[in-house]
């Protein structure tokens, strides 16, 4: 299976450069045209369609890169990103940006293809997961870039003209458009909307797409654009139907990578894009001395070099060491009691707090947290989420959102030998700068 799959991904991009609807003399050989071309085209998780991007992590100010190992690392938006450099790119390219859109292509490619099938009452239920997958996978794909490549409606009137790049066409005659900013958190949610209509409520393969796994990510969407009614709707309807919490007095704290792949809570599973500084970054004594010494998650999510003191990361929900970046049930915990905070219920979400905190402290210690304070309540979720989200591409996220709130802004500050970098609350570079080729290619507007 895993040889079929590469043959099909590597041709298909192949005729993806070329245009994908020019005539070859070959093409029904190898091109898909079947419903089980199409899933096995999908499933190709680990090189492409349960990829996310990684940059967010470098971004963000969860681990340390000494000055040498810095300058040491070849890929311009990795070595400028960590440092919020002006020339982001150095006129190259971003493999975030790339792998996005080719998630998008694909997903074009087998929605195109499904309209050469026909849909009968044998095939009906293979035929909406297939389709309600495609759909699921560049909305997704779309939302992932939504968070670094363009304005938020939060950002006001001034940003709008400020959205995605869309590809509806797999054709490369089919030349890429833009929508505003509000088209575009429309156009992802209609999406995310419709691939729940057309999904399996789950499915016993969590790199597949599901209606809880799409259920999910709208939560995690809604959350984003502080539609916060919305996102406890979506939250609360996964919950209902699959609430699981690992109980982490049951993990090995000893074990070299902590967690098994596809474990009880995971809802739908992905990994970041691999960037070098992942792997040879330090953990920000910042965010380590957030762990209580009665954390459970202390031991589980980090090894500690004794004789350096350098405190590494090996808590990864992938079982490996890449980064995990998929729907949880704890995550959506998460979201759950700040909706229920926001939404006025801070008891209620105080309670799920508590729920998920008493799985991750020592038992002996646990006290639940209580406050009457929305602000307080709000803070405490937040910390929580610091901590229990840590290396997942959310901080950046979270970030992004919150920067809107003075309350909970921050301010990022970077030492790198003896420079020390800054990036403000609501800076222009938390939208990230389209790459150049696209801009030349297609007459783009560069983002503020």
């Amino acid at each position: 299976m895993r040889k079929h799959i590469c043959i099909i991904a590597v041709t298909l991009l192949t005729l993806g450069c070329q245009g994908f609807l020019d005539e070859k003399p070959q093409k029904s050989l190898v091109v898909p045209s079947t419903l089980s071309d199409l899933q096995a085209l999908m499933d190709n998780e680990l090189l492409l369609m349960n990829l996310s991007p990684g940059i967010p992590t470098i971004l963000s100010d969860e681990y340390l890169l000494k000055e040498d190992i810095l300058q040491s690392i070849a890929e311009p938006s990795e070595r400028n990103g960590y440092v919020w450099a002006d020339d982001l790119y150095e006129s190259g390219t971003n493999v975030d940006w790339i792998g996005m859109y080719e998630q998008i292509f694909y997903a074009n490619v087998v929605l195109e293809t499904l309209e050469t099938i026909e849909r009968t009452q044998s095939n009906s239920v293979q035929y909406d997961q297939i389709k309600g997958s495609a759909v699921f996978y560049r909305a997704h794909a779309y939302f992932n870039l939504l968070t670094l490549f363009a304005a938020m409606p939060q950002d006001g009137v001034e940003l709008e003209k400020y959205g995605l790049i869309f590809k509806e066409s797999a054709a490369i005659e089919n030349p890429p458009f833009r929508l505003s900013v509000s088209e575009s958190y429309a156009f992802v949610e209609a999406q995310l909307q419709l691939a729940e209509g057309l999904l399996q409520e789950v499915n016993s393969f969590k790199t597949r797409p599901s209606k809880l796994a799409a259920k999910s990510i709208l939560a995690r969407f809604y959350l984003f654009q502080g539609e916060f009614s919305k996102a406890e709707d979506a939250a609360e309807y996964v919950l209902d139907r699959y609430n699981v919490l690992i109980d982490y007095h049951q993990i090995d704290p000893s074990a070299a990578s902590t967690f098994i792949r596809f474990n009880n809570e995971v809802i739908y599973h992905s990994n970041t894009i691999d960037y070098l500084s992942s792997f040879i970054g330090e953990i920000s004594p910042r965010l380590y001395d957030k762990y209580e010494h009665e954390d459970l998650r202390k031991s589980r999510f980090f090894n500690v070099d004794q004789s350096t003191g350098r405190v590494t990361f090996k808590g990864s929900y992938t079982g490996l060491f890449t980064l995990f970046s998929g729907m949880t049930t704890a995550e959506l915990y998460l979201i759950l009691s700040e909706c229920k905070i926001r939404n006025g219920s801070i008891q209620e979400g105080l309670e799920l707090l508590n729920a998920l905190r008493k799985n991750r402290y020592e038992a002996s210690t646990f006290t639940e947290v209580s406050f009457t304070d929305p602000t307080e309540s709000l803070r405490e979720v937040f910390e929580e989420r610091t901590r229990e989200l840590v290396l997942r591409s959310l901080s950046w996220y979270d970030l992004r959102r919150l920067n809107h709130e003075p309350d909970f802004q921050r301010i990022l500050t970077k030492e790198v030998g003896s420079k020390t970098y800054t990036l403000m609350p609501n800076d222009l570079y938390y939208i990230l700068p389209l790459i150049d080729v696209e801009i030349q290619t297609y007459g783009l507007e560069q983002n503020p």
